[in-house]
């Protein structure tokens, strides 16, 4: 997480994987959610690995 939400401590963060750079280095987003709030938090992060597509099984976990 970023340094100013460290500081401020008392807020719920979410890091949700977005894609891929260029030169293929995984990206993120942080998603700050107000205080308390973390129930809204997970379901905005599911809701984006969703829209995106990343976070499905084939895509992370190899066939054995």
């Amino acid at each position: 997480m970023t340094i100013p939400v460290n500081v401020i401590g008392r807020v719920p963060v979410l890091a949700v994987p977005s894609g891929s750079a260029p030169n293929g280095v995984p990206t993120g987003v942080q998603i700050v959610g107000r205080t308390y709030d973390d129930a809204t938090l997970f379901t905005l992060g599911a809701a984006l690995e969703q829209a995106l597509s990343l976070w499905t099984a084939d895509a992370w976990w190899p066939n054995i």
